[in-house]
């Protein structure tokens, strides 16, 4: 529901008092009136404040009177126009708390701060954000990410407040997912708790693809400790309700392919894990190991090393359970990030498409443990993400067994950059698709342009021309703009796009570049009091690792060269990242 104002022009007035010129004055004067609960307060403005205040039908008036606690949508404002007077009456006082958002990431943080207030709260918002909340489902979905089930608005778009009243939050507990491994995570986190009735609201994008694809809503359950439950589906909310929930503690492997099947036996045989669980999110794949008195199956099994145990399977859900498996079997065990890090490093170069990362309990709860975080900001931290980004892992899906303290990353696609890279090593493009052949000879260009006396001069070049043939944009219009297919081909990327684009060319041009994964303040931020996902580039120049930040210094009106080639000192002030993944960086 819309709000409705009465503004009313005045032929005289009588007006004595203080000529008010900046808007704190008049925001005082306002939230003054509560102290003596007036109905109605009148005022005489300067002619600079009195434009302000005019302009869009008093558009910033209407914001200044919620700032100080009133009701705007129950007042009527008079005026006039040469006398620069201003009447308000019908002052009523409410005290919601706000506040203003100037895009997407302001309005989550704001409703982080802001769903515990009951009697409800204000969003000022500009004109355009305000109409993208309201028009579509965009509102709600900010809402139930936030644990708001059900909720009243009146709105002006015209002054770009949002009123949130009759407010009801979830009955039960919930967690907000925007990945298989957040939802393992949140799931495993419920467990610990005894808690077996609760809510997921999924990401739009996620719950898009569970919904929609079998196979990826199997991958999703088996990578949890979800047994049998039942289940409540609000689709365009994309909410699910998970009751009366049976948990399962056994490890759990996703098995895609006949292949995988060894493997698992294999990973499980060296943790001296006896009882465990394969899930099938292919039906086929499933099928196939029962053929012929399950011939396939057992052979897979003698060749993983299981000299015996038993087995019961339901083809209805697509899994076996294996139980008193004798498996002699042995693993590459990884201690530390670092080894993380180059091993996923020397599997993507050896073309691997799954990835397994066999972990002792240290490395394993570095690396996922802090998924169960209560903190936002800490699950941000998680190191795992900094790995696939670190490492080129564009799209993949992560399944994690807490018994046998196994990461298995499942990969989709690399990042053009590091697919390219990897062609160029291995003199094989053949895995390339035609939109990464043809950014690959546009790299090339651009490389060769870019050759400059020393590495330092070459890396400028480089980060100018991306300045000055990139557009910076943040809605996501295509998966282009996460890499450098859409910052090198379609001229506008995100952060992601920058970098990839960045690291490809530098590649090309013989620079030793890497992708670096992090959060960041936002740039124009005063307050740091709240960070986001970021994506910038790592340059070793004389032996140091400096930092470059194409996304920054690209500017509206030209770039700037503050993110380039710069230290610790420097990369410190509005950068964060988690220094055990990734490169030390130089100092200054």
């Amino acid at each position: 529901m819309a709000f409705v104002f009465l503004l009313l022009p005045m032929r005289q007035v009588y007006a004595q008092g203080p000529v008010y010129s900046q808007p704190q004055q008049l925001l005082d004067l306002l939230t003054e009136q509560k102290r003596y609960n007036t109905t109605q307060v009148e005022f005489t403005c300067s002619d600079s404040l009195y434009s302000a205040l005019w302009e869009d039908n008093f558009y910033e008036l209407y914001r200044l009177l919620v700032k100080a606690g009133i009701d705007h949508g129950q007042v009527s404002i008079s005026y006039n126009d040469y006398q620069h007077f201003i009447r308000i009456s019908g002052l009523r006082y409410e005290d919601l708390p706000w506040a203003e958002c100037n895009n997407m990431d302001d309005v989550h943080a704001a409703l982080s701060r802001l769903a515990g207030a009951r009697n409800g709260f204000v969003l000022l918002c500009s004109y355009g954000l305000a109409e993208h909340l309201v028009s579509g489902n965009t509102l709600r979905l900010c809402m139930l990410r936030n644990g708001i089930e059900s909720y009243y608005t009146l709105y002006s778009l015209e002054s770009g407040i949002i009123k949130v009243s009759q407010i009801r939050y979830f009955e039960v507990p919930y967690r907000y997912v925007e990945d298989f491994l957040q939802f393992s995570a949140a799931v495993s986190e419920f467990w610990e708790l005894g808690i077996n009735d609760f809510y997921i609201v999924f990401e739009p994008e996620l719950f898009a693809r569970i919904f929609s694809d079998p196979e990826q809503n199997t991958f999703m359950l088996g990578s949890s400790k979800l047994g049998n439950y039942r289940s409540s589906t609000d689709a365009e909310g994309c909410v699910i309700r998970y009751s009366d929930v049976e948990f399962t503690t056994i490890p759990r492997e996703i098995c895609r392919r006949v292949s995988d099947v060894p493997d698992a036996i294999r990973r499980m045989g060296a943790a001296g894990i006896r009882d465990f669980e394969m899930i099938f999110p292919d039906t086929a794949v499933f099928a196939a190991l029962f053929r012929d008195d399950f011939a396939l199956l057992y052979s897979l099994e003698a060749e993983a090393g299981m000299s015996s145990g038993k087995i019961t399977y339901s083809s209805a859900g697509d899994r076996i359970v294996f139980t008193d498996a004798e498996i002699t079997a042995n693993a590459v065990k990884l201690t530390s990030l670092r080894e993380a890090l180059d091993y996923t490093g020397l599997q993507i170069a050896a073309g691997n498409s799954s990835i397994h990362l066999f972990c002792t309990p240290e490395l394993f709860d570095a690396l996922v443990g802090d998924l169960r975080a209560e903190s936002p900001e800490r699950k941000k931290l998680s190191r795992i993400y900094d790995l696939t980004a670190h490492t080129g892992i564009f799209n993949y899906d992560i399944s994690v067994s807490d018994a046998a303290r196994v990461i298995n990353i499942y990969i989709n696609s690399l990042y053009p950059g590091t697919a390219i890279m990897r062609a160029v090593r291995t003199g094989n493009s053949e895995g390339l698709s035609s939109r990464e052949m043809e950014v690959w000879a546009a790299a090339a260009r651009v490389a060769e342009a870019s050759q400059g006396p020393d590495p330092l001069q070459t890396a400028k070049a480089i980060h100018d021309w991306l300045c000055l043939n990139v557009v910076y944009v943040d809605d996501d219009a295509t998966d282009e703009d996460d890499n450098a297919i859409g910052a090198i081909l379609n001229g506008q990327a995100n952060c992601d796009g920058y970098a990839d684009a960045f690291y490809l060319i530098g590649s090309l041009s013989g620079l030793n570049v890497r992708y670096q994964h992090g959060d960041s303040y936002q740039q124009q931020s005063v307050v740091k009091d709240y960070s986001v996902t970021h994506m910038w580039n790592l340059l070793e120049l004389g032996g140091q690792w400096r930092m470059v930040d194409v996304t920054w210094d690209d500017e509206t009106y030209g770039w700037s060269y503050h993110w380039f080639n710069v230290g610790r000192d420097i990369a410190g002030q509005m950068h964060i990242w988690n220094d055990d993944m990734t490169m030390p960086l130089a100092e200054r």
